[in-house]
């Protein structure tokens, strides 16, 4: 079974958001994003400040998924 991108944000109690507004096109994991969390982490494990955020983020899996055109086609009006 399909869903809309609104079904789906109003399942989880976010009725009234643009879910194509608020995400990025193409949702590539971010090294920024990674690091912060390892920051926010390091507050209760405080191994995390040495741990190398870089073997973390692996962009293969939405590259793959980006140039089959699913990505794209979910865009297509």
């Amino acid at each position: 079974m399909l869903f809309h991108h609104r079904q789906a944000l109003g399942f989880i109690g976010f009725e009234n958001v643009d879910a194509f507004s608020v995400l990025e096109q193409q949702p590539y994991p971010s090294l920024e994003v990674v690091k912060s969390g390892l920051e926010i982490l390091s507050y209760q494990y405080p191994q995390a400040k040495q741990t190398d955020p870089n073997p973390l983020v692996d962009p293969s899996f939405v590259r793959r998924i980006d140039q089959s055109g699913f990505i794209a086609g979910l865009y297509k009006k």
